[in-house]
């Protein structure tokens, strides 16, 4: 599949996320197509150049690459690793069920 482009100007909305244990939350930007659906995911810890602020702004571009190339967020978000309750056990089901919620 070759991927859909966002338009150079697109709806985003930007909020906090407040995962497991850690105690600063996480800042969230999500851009969104012209139709409403998700196309780029971006993730920063307030940690700024830590090692989990990088392998959180990775997974953003990850997921946003599925996006970009065909993926659903509902797929993405049935992928992901989950506990017995159906609860996130890692930042991207976390953002995934964040940005679910926020819709």
């Amino acid at each position: 599949m070759t991927r859909e482009a966002l338009a150079q100007r697109r709806e985003a909305e930007t909020f906090d996320l407040q995962f497991d244990t850690l105690t600063a939350p996480f800042a969230v930007t999500v851009g969104r197509y012209e139709d409403g659906r998700v196309g780029e995911i971006f993730v920063n810890s307030h940690k700024r150049d830590q090692m989990f602020d990088h392998l959180a702004r990775d997974t953003a571009i990850l997921m946003s690459f599925a996006l970009q190339h065909g993926a659903t967020m509902e797929s993405l978000r049935a992928a992901l690793t989950r506990d017995a309750n159906g609860n996130p056990l890692g930042l991207a089901g976390a953002v995934l069920d964040a940005i679910g919620e926020a819709a």
